[in-house]
């Protein structure tokens, strides 16, 4: 994520970055299929269970529930309207607003009061775009304005220069290592939260890397790799630090954290006192026939969806318009895998501009009756208290077996007691005497 000259939000170029490293690792991975024929009617392997969800820290609330799926509006690429904003009221559990936003946080408040609402802000950078007349605005899409920073704040490469953002003119990289830097960081946006309706924060940019930013190397470093490691370090201090300064006010803070799924051991540090955020869950980019997350190992769907144990996940699955597969893998995983408290939206390439919503998340799915469980198929499947969803990460089409004459699909057809799943897609079935089934004998 970035935010654009004009304060509108765009996305930024890093959907590649995942798209690179999960090429990489599965051209490394070897990936054994399982047999589908003998697929049991029960059964499977549930290697996390609701018991394992760390708690909260602190007096942090949330409308979220354990295990439960909620809806999540990332609504930053453009002003909210009010009939955008009394709909997502009543639609979604979690949405982001940038910092100037406060009229549409007052309106979604007075709609829904138990809706959780989160300001944006920016952990790395700083943005000369933000200053007028010499002073910088008064709300900001970071923690520390460009006017207000110390020079010696500002990052620099090994040849002294200032490091802008290739992708985003007027983003400056700043030093998060720095204890000034952080201590200022955390004080303004505890700041502006503290007494507020914001329930919490969402902080953007706890990456791993910057050459998805920059190609340049961090003054000090003679290699990528130790530019990264300054750069992770110090993202960790800072995230630690705000952390512990917004859960004192009873505020939330969500790291946006980039490549999650290849450092589960990071993902799991940032995620263990509130929550992480992953903008590439399940599917990256918008080409429909790549970009798929699939169960190579341990840094492929398993290790992904393992993310989802953490006390607060946010989810984005990246889809192309019409690519309802994309969106099908997405939220199932999401539902099937869903531990802690989560909330999940597609994004089809409009910046964040637009509210989106699934069919499948108005469907009332009710209460998991267990964590989900992987068959001999390969397929995971999980019961709720009104139907199953069943994933299939592989590569190949699989099946599995359901209870006969049990379920209907979403439309009110009569589900087969065998279900066949392409390759990295889903499906949800009703039991037939739920409330939310329209079941046709």
């Amino acid at each position: 994520m970035s935010q654009s000259r004009s304060g509108r939000r765009r996305i930024s170029a890093t959907v590649v970055r995942v798209a690179a490293s999960a090429l990489a690792l599965s051209a490394l991975v070897s990936f054994t299929p399982h047999d589908v024929s003998s697929a049991p009617q029960e059964g499977g392997v549930a290697p996390l269970s609701l018991a394992d969800s760390s708690p909260f820290v602190g007096h942090v609330s949330t409308s979220l529930r354990p295990g439960v799926v909620g809806g999540l509006w990332i609504a930053i690429g453009d002003t909210p309207t009010n009939a955008e904003l009394v709909s997502a009221a009543h639609r979604y559990r979690v949405v982001v607003l940038n910092a100037w936003e406060t009229a549409a946080l007052a309106l979604l408040k007075k709609v829904n009061p138990s809706i959780t609402v989160l300001v944006y802000k920016d952990l790395a950078s700083t943005r000369s775009y933000a200053v007028h007349n010499g002073r910088d605005d008064r709300l900001l899409p970071t923690g520390v304005g460009y006017a207000e920073a110390m020079p010696a704040w500002f990052a620099v490469d090994s040849q002294g220069e200032r490091i802008e953002w290739s992708p985003y003119p007027a983003h400056w990289q700043m030093k998060v290592w720095d204890g000034g830097y952080q201590d200022t960081w955390v004080r303004n946006v505890v700041a502006q939260v503290a007494g507020t309706r914001w329930d919490g924060v969402l902080a953007d940019n706890d990456m791993s890397t910057l050459r998805w930013y920059s190609t340049k190397l961090l003054a000090g470093a003679s290699t990528q790799a130790e530019s990264d490691e300054k750069l992770r370090t110090g993202l960790d201090a800072l995230v630690t630090k705000a952390s512990a300064g917004l859960r004192q006010r009873g505020k939330l803070l969500v790291s946006n954290l980039s490549d999650g799924r290849l450092d589960l051991a990071r993902w799991n540090f940032t995620a263990r006192n509130t929550g992480a955020m992953d903008e590439n869950f399940a599917h990256w980019g918008t080409d429909p026939s790549r970009g798929f997350v699939t169960d190579w190992g341990r840094s492929g769907w398993v290790g992904q969806t393992q993310e989802l144990a953490a006390p607060v996940s946010l989810l984005v699955t990246r889809a192309a318009p019409g690519n309802y597969a994309a969106r099908r893998y997405g939220y199932g995983s999401a539902l099937v895998r869903a531990i802690g408290r989560v909330a999940w939206t597609a994004e089809t390439g409009d910046g964040y501009e637009r509210p989106y919503y699934f069919a499948w998340q108005a469907i009332k799915l009710g209460k998991p009756s267990a964590t989900g469980s992987r068959r001999v198929s390969g397929i995971w499947v999980r019961r709720f208290a009104n139907g199953v969803v069943l994933v299939n990460p592989q590569e190949k089409r699989a099946a599995t077996r359901v209870a006969k004459g049990r379920y209907c699909t979403p439309g009110g057809r009569r589900a087969s007691s065998v279900v066949r799943i392409p390759p990295h897609d889903a499906r949800l079935l009703l039991d037939r005497h739920s409330s939310q089934s329209s079941c046709r004998n």
